[in-house]
C-alpha cells in the first residue's frame, strides 16, 4: 500500500494526464479482480463442500463395509463414489482455473497499460512540444513543471511498471485467501451448530 501510494504521488507529480490513464486501467483491473474473485470464491466453496461429501462417503463406506458385502452393494457403492469424486474434480478444476488465470490477465493488462502510456506520452511530447506548454494545460499534461520531456516520460513508464507489480501480487494472494475462507466457512458452521441437549426421553 505504501509503495502504491508513493508511486502514484510521483506519477501525479510528473503528469496528471498520464496518471488519469493509469486510474482508468486501475479501475479496469480492480473490476476484473472483483469479477474473477467472486467466481473463484464460489468454486472454492463448492470444492470444500464436495470434498466433504467425498470424505464423508468414504468414512461411511468403510464403517459399513460388512453391510455392503452382505447385500452385494460393492458396484453400486463404487458408482456412487465415482459420482462424488467427479463432482469434486469439476469444482476443483473450476476453482483452480479461476485462480490461475488472474495472474496472466493482470500481467497482460500491465503490459497493455505500459504500451498505452508510452504511446500517449510520446504523442503529447510530439504534438505539443515541451516549449509550448504553459499555464493550466502545461500542468495537466506535464505536471508541476509544466513540461513533459522524454526523460520524465521514461521515469513515468518506470513508475507504471512498479505500480502494476503490487496489484498483481495482491491479486495472486487473493486466491489463497479465498481458498482459506471457503474452508473456514465449514469450520465456523460446525462451531456455530447448536449443541444437542438430551432431555432423558426416548
Amino acid at each position: 500500500l505504501v509503495t502504491v501510494v508513493g508511486i502514484f504521488s510521483m506519477m501525479l507529480y510528473i503528469s496528471p494526464a498520464l496518471t488519469g490513464l493509469i486510474i482508468v486501467m486501475l479501475f479496469v483491473m480492480l473490476n476484473i479482480i472483483k469479477f474473477i474473485g467472486g467466481k473463484s470464491a464460489n468454486f472454492f466453496r463448492k470444492q470444500q463442500q464436495n470434498i466433504g461429501a467425498v470424505n464423508g462417503y468414504i468414512e461411511e463406506f468403510i464403517e459399513g463395509q460388512r453391510v455392503v458385502k452382505v447385500f452385494c452393494r460393492e458396484e453400486k457403492s463404487k458408482e456412487a463414489f465415482s459420482v462424488h469424486n467427479e463432482n469434486f474434480r469439476k469444482s476443483a478444476t473450476n476453482a483452480h482455473t479461476c485462480a490461475s488465470i488472474i495472474m496472466p490477465i493482470m500481467g497482460n493488462l500491465s503490459y497493455f497499460n505500459f504500451a498505452a502510456t508510452a504511446t500517449l506520452g510520446a504523442f503529447i511530447i510530439i504534438k505539443t512540444g515541451a516549449s509550448e506548454l504553459s499555464g493550466i494545460s502545461g500542468f495537466l499534461l506535464g505536471g508541476i513543471e509544466g513540461a513533459l520531456t522524454l526523460g520524465s516520460l521514461a521515469a513515468f513508464l518506470q513508475y507504471t511498471r512498479q505500480f502494476s507489480n503490487p496489484i498483481s501480487q495482491v491479486s495472486q494472494q487473493l486466491n489463497n485467501i479465498l481458498a482459506a475462507l471457503a474452508g473456514a466457512e465449514r469450520i465456523f458452521a460446525m462451531i456455530d451448530t447448536p449443541t444437542e441437549i438430551s432431555e432423558g426421553k426416548i
